[in-house]
């Protein structure tokens, strides 16, 4: 799949040097232990400093959608595509591709793990998610809600 070049700034720099190094690498709190995503200068918790810790690359898919209308002419060779919320197990919870599979094999609750893609043109690697086992109700470490609703909406022409 193609993947436009992300924008990186110093705040983010240790996630993307982490990502080219093959590793899902997050904020997480000193004094709690808990991780943060997106980038904050403090835990929105107890207010300590973070520091980067590698994360396990394991997660569950919260929700998703498969695109199959390119947003831009440079995605229109990749349609049907799926954009997931996957959950991580550390907590917090990213937005990417389910890459590896057919559209129709991910599912609400499917259980999901880390890989890294180039982005075009530049090469930084971008993280994308991988099935990894069969779908099940999950509960999400951060609220405790159980997800497994799944809703399709059939392509229609215009």
């Amino acid at each position: 799949m193609r993947h436009p070049t992300p924008t990186t700034t110093d705040e983010t720099a240790p996630f993307w040097q982490g990502a080219g190094e093959g590793a899902l690498v997050l904020p997480r709190c000193t004094g709690c232990g808990r991780w943060r995503w997106p980038v904050a200068s403090a835990c929105p918790g107890c207010g300590a400093p973070l520091h980067w810790a590698p994360a396990s690359g394991l997660g569950t898919v919260l929700t998703f959608t498969v695109v199959h209308r390119a947003a831009s002419d440079a995605l229109a060779a990749d349609v049907p595509y799926v954009v997931a919320l996957v959950a991580l197990d550390e907590g917090v919870r990213l937005l990417s591709n389910v890459v590896g599979c057919a559209p129709s094999e991910v599912s609400a609750g499917r259980r999901v793990r880390v890989a890294f893609e180039p982005a075009e043109h530049s090469g930084i690697m971008v993280p994308v998610f991988v099935v990894c086992e069969p779908a099940g109700p999950t509960r999400c470490a951060e609220d405790g809600a159980t997800y497994v609703t799944y809703h399709r909406l059939e392509p229609h022409e215009r």
